[in-house]
């Protein structure tokens, strides 16, 4: 729910779900959850980035 012009508004908005697999034993998970926050920023701020 949104609110405009005083009153709430039920909105529609695309959504994705991602998921990432990741071995322990070669990848830190500090540096896949930062790919994943630096992939989410660029698909939220798609038309900045293109």
């Amino acid at each position: 729910m949104k609110e405009i012009d005083g009153s709430d508004v039920m909105m529609i908005k695309p959504m994705c779900y991602v998921s990432l697999r990741i071995d322990h034993r070669v990848l830190d998970a500090y540096q896949c959850n930062q790919f994943l926050s630096d992939f989410v920023q660029t698909l939220e701020n798609w038309s900045d980035v293109f």
